[in-house]
């Protein structure tokens, strides 16, 4: 990079940066007008010029950025394998720049989304070299960003990322929707496992990264690289974590934040910021989001904020940060996690959702049938829009609170402990707290899932966190439903493989309430400041 000492702005673009085993590696630079500076470092398989407005910001502010496509994606050489390569070649990239003159020997690693993991990966192989880390909205490790906590498959997500990325050089934006359009059906094709050999792309690894270790393990390699919690905790670099509250990788941006740099006493310095958002998080364009108007106040300038950030790491300040929007109330709340107590909420007999514990016990059945599977609303992001449309639904058991008098803040993670029993040999359950208006409207709050034994009886499910505001009027309700499909890939009552069998059968399903082994719901709630 000929002269580069001696620039004073502007950017040397389409160079490239050797890995450690020579593959060369796109490479785009945008620097400030006064030089040497701190660098921010980010890797992405999503195209470097797409970061173009990204680098000419942090230039403005007085950084350079250095934004490079990963092995094997747009610019660089090599073949790309997600969630592999990334530990090694992202040691190199740190290394060259701070070898550059341009350099002042401060790095900082950014990214997004799977940017987030190459950044994560760069820090934990180079912990030295690196004064600080941004994640945002992370799909962090190959497992988590695929699967739910419960351990089935995110199948529209999964599909829709493997149609438009996966397997390619160069992205495929826009072809999954497409897709879906054309092919309505195209997710209830069994077996799973086989449905990418109808999708609109190539993937020769579709296979193999549903089960690493099946018979397409000879085509890539069988384990992907990981963010050890171990590595994460022992981490001893400050580290920024912001998310949003509808976005499906939130679980991830909180754990990121509980665990990195929890080995050392004292802690590095962190950051948590957490809006009303969605994977794209804030944006000037929308305060919409989750079916919710959350106001202007619900907006950030994230650039800034970043900005200010770094600057007190690198000034030796206090960089601690926590920023976490209170919905429905309009407040930004500096503390997490926020909830003072917890109010138990019982399922009754006669369906309804009640802080006295209930006098009798009863059973509440429907029937699954993974050929009618209980649907998702929306089949990609799990989007909360307006549920009121599958109130005819029969397969579904749902316990009904009474009209709030008085505003509930929940803030937190609700923990639902259910009492089940099913006629399959596993079964699906999925849980959802849900806000019902006078007017019909439902909107989701949160949600979670878990698979049960048939001789499972009694079962916790940990929903996702979230910090809401019920207002007078609307009701809490507590859904149950066997299935949340083509969201989730769908359990098929046979005990068989879900991802390799296309044999089904029906099941009843059966929830429990009563007063000694029944259905409550644990709610984290914020008493009102």
């Amino acid at each position: 990079m000929g002269g580069a000492g001696t620039r004073t702005g502007g950017a040397d673009t389409n160079q490239f940066v050797p890995a450690a085993d020579g593959v060369a590696l796109a490479t785009d630079v945008y620097f400030h007008d006064r030089l040497p500076a701190p660098v921010v470092v980010t890797r992405t398989p999503y195209g470097r010029s797409a970061l173009l407005a990204n680098g000419l910001g942090w230039a403005r502010n007085g950084f350079v950025h250095v934004v490079q496509d990963v092995r094997g994606r747009y610019g660089s050489e090599g073949s790309w394998t997600p969630y592999h390569h990334e530990r090694a070649d992202g040691r190199a990239l740190v290394e060259w720049v701070r070898a550059q003159p341009w350099c002042d020997g401060n790095v900082i690693l950014a990214g997004a989304s799977y940017g987030s993991f190459t950044a994560w990966s760069a820090a934990l192989a180079a912990p030295g070299l690196v004064r600080a880390v941004i994640s945002e909205v992370p799909a962090a490790v190959l497992r988590p960003a695929n699967v739910e906590p419960s351990g089935i498959l995110r199948l529209a997500e999964y599909v829709g990322w493997w149609t438009e990325h996966a397997d390619g050089r160069t992205s495929r934006d826009g072809l999954s929707a497409q897709m879906l359009r054309a092919r309505p059906q195209l997710l209830h094709h069994l077996p799973v496992a086989g449905i990418g050999g109808c999708l609109w792309a190539r993937l020769p690894h579709w296979w193999s990264t549903i089960d690493p270790d099946g018979p397409g393990r000879g085509q890539t390699p069988a384990h992907a690289e990981a963010l050890d919690d171990q590595e994460l905790a022992a981490c001893a670099l400050p580290s920024l974590h912001i998310g949003g509250w509808y976005d499906l990788f939130l679980p991830q941006t909180l754990h990121q934040w509980t665990v990195a740099g929890s080995g050392h006493d004292p802690r590095p310095a962190r950051g948590l910021v957490v809006g009303p958002w969605q994977h794209e998080l804030s944006t000037p364009h929308s305060h919409s989001a989750g079916g919710r108007d959350h106001g202007r106040e619900s907006q950030l300038p994230l650039g800034a904020l970043q900005v200010d950030w770094i600057s007190r790491v690198l000034a030796g300040e206090d960089a601690s940060i926590t920023k976490i929007f209170l919905m429905e109330d309009g407040r930004w709340l500096d503390h997490w996690p926020a909830s003072t107590g917890v109010l138990r909420l019982h399922a009754t007999a006669d369906g309804a959702l009640s802080s006295s514990l209930p006098e009798r016990a009863a059973e509440h059945r429907f029937t699954y049938d993974p050929l009618d599977p209980f649907p998702s609303l929306f089949p990609s992001l799990p989007v909360h829009h307006d549920r009121g449309s599958l109130d005819v639904r029969r397969d579904s058991v749902t316990f009904r609170g009474l009209p709030l008098t008085n505003p509930l803040a929940v803030a937190g993670s609700p923990t639902v402990r259910l009492a089940v029993g099913t006629t399959a040999p596993s079964a699906d359950w999925i849980v959802r707290l849900v806000q019902r208006f006078d007017d019909g409207r439902a909107f989701e709050i949160t949600s979670g899932s878990a698979v049960a034994e048939r001789g499972v009886r009694t079962l916790d499910v940990v929903l996702g966190a979230t910090a809401l505001v019920l207002r007078p009027g609307s009701r809490l309700e507590l859904h149950i439903t066997g299935s949340d499909f083509p969201r989730l890939a769908r359990n098929l009552n046979t005990g068989s493989d879900r991802y390799t069998s296309s044999v089904t059968r029906t099941a009843t399903q059966t929830v429990r309430s009563g007063p000694a082994h029944g259905c409550f719901v644990d709610l984290p709630v914020m008493e009102r400041q």
